[in-house]
């Protein structure tokens, strides 16, 4: 008797598990119906519900953090995902999605230790990598996801999107001959990936190489003939090797589909220029110092232009414009220089940090401060104890005319007179 009550109540139990298990199932294939359907507030007040009924199932709070993450709530998203990693440590959709969500939050040591616990557990996994990699281009670390995306073009040899991102790896880091070397790949295995030829082109503009620049622009036009900037790239490779025609006929047809920036209407005013169209070349000239008012090249070329349409009154202004631009107001240039200086103390570059307090006195002989930064960085940085003692004797004759009592230039001439001193004492003795 008793071990049939036993029985019984085993099966009953069971019975229950199953019918528990069930509806569980059943609530979860809602949730995601409902997500699935964009009914993001619909799915929060179910969850909610299920929630009150079990909130120890790692699954509602990963739903719940993918709702939250759909409805662009990443705060809210991260609460829920770290919940569900808590309560289940195991899955790597989880893991996934809650270092998914520390990177959006810009916390990158929480998303990077993640995704190098998801490789740890399960090294044949890709993702994890690709996320890595990604979060490092992000960050401007391109170096240390060169690394990373070297180990999954071995993985993967034949997968264009590695050799790109290699490429542009190397492009970031400067070395843009290896970066046209795998650029270069990837638009043999690929070329109809137009990314690859912009990204050429730009490389080949950098490095001078015009004729190989408009190879890769031609071949990329051979695919989409109104790609408006592979339109402009070919344009501007035909105007660096002085092909003229060939230069307007492409950089109208850039402009035509789309591509109306300031470098178009810039090369057109120029080779218009150089083919005498001038009264075409005054139009895109005029359209071009609209948005850059900096460039005394533009303002020469309509100078000449109106010089050649006869208009003399609005050649000079031109010209006189030029003139202004090359002659920038000199505080502003000074100011411009101790920016400089600035930044090339905080990266201790000291000789170019000298060669900016020589260029800038170029412009401002008789200040004082220019003089002793050049004559302390030459001193105490970069040894060179000569030029110092000359750069101190040159402060010292700029400071003593325009210092006065109790002003800090005061001991800053005491401290330059003690280094003269002691530079010559120190020849002397040496």
């Amino acid at each position: 008797m008793v071990k049939s009550i036993v029985a019984l109540a085993i099966i009953a139990f069971c019975m229950l598990h199953e019918r528990n298990s069930f509806a569980k199932t059943t609530d979860i294939a809602t949730l995601k119906l409902l997500v699935a359907n964009e009914s993001y507030d619909d799915a929060l007040s179910l969850l909610r519900k299920y929630h009150r009924e079990d909130d120890r199932d790692p699954e509602l709070w990963y739903l719940g953090g993918i709702i939250h993450n759909r409805m662009m709530r990443q705060d809210s998203a991260l609460v829920y995902f770290k919940h569900a990693a808590l309560l289940d440590s195991t899955d790597q959709r989880i893991a996934g999605a809650l270092a998914s969500v520390y990177a959006s939050l810009r916390q990158s040591a929480n998303a990077r230790e993640i995704y190098r616990e998801m490789i740890a557990r399960d090294s044949t996994a890709l993702m994890p990598y690709i996320q890595l990699a990604s979060l490092h281009m992000r960050d401007n670390e391109p170096r240390a996801a060169l690394e990373l995306y070297m180990l999954l073009h071995s993985i993967e040899p034949s997968n264009q999107g590695f050799v790109k991102s290699i490429g542009d790896c190397y492009r970031r880091t400067g070395n843009d001959m290896a970066a046209v070397k795998y650029f270069r790949q990837a638009n043999t295995m690929n070329r109809s990936d137009l990314s690859v030829n912009l990204s050429l082109s730009n490389l080949y503009s950098k490095m001078k190489d015009y004729d190989a620049g408009l190879e890769i622009a031609e071949a990329g036009l051979e695919i989409d003939n109104n790609h408006a900037e592979l339109l402009f790239w070919s344009g501007f490779f035909n105007y660096a090797l002085g092909r003229h025609s060939q230069a307007v006929r492409r950089l109208k047809q850039a402009e035509d589909n789309g591509n109306e920036s300031l470098l178009v209407h810039q090369f057109l005013g120029i080779c218009h220029y150089f083919l005498g169209n001038f009264e075409s070349a005054r139009d895109y000239l005029e359209l071009a110092v609209r948005f850059n008012v900096n460039d005394y090249r533009l303002f020469t070329y309509l100078g000449k232009i109106y010089r050649y349409l006869d208009d003399y009154e609005i050649s000079e202004k031109y010209f006189l414009t030029a003139l202004e631009v090359l002659r920038p107001d000199a505080s502003a240039l000074i100011n411009t220089y101790l920016n400089l200086i600035d930044t090339y103390r905080i990266a201790s570059s000291f000789d170019k940090m000298a060669d900016a307090y020589t260029t800038a006195l170029e412009y401002d002989r008789n200040n004082p401060y220019l003089h002793y930064g050049l004559a302390y960085t030459l001193d105490n940085h970069l040894g060179n104890k000569d030029q110092a003692v000359s750069s101190y004797i040159a402060f010292v004759e700029h400071a003593t005319k325009v210092s006065e009592p109790n002003n800090e230039l005061v001991a800053l001439i005491d401290y330059a007179r003690a280094r003269i001193r002691g530079i010559r004492e120190d020849r002397f003795f040496e």
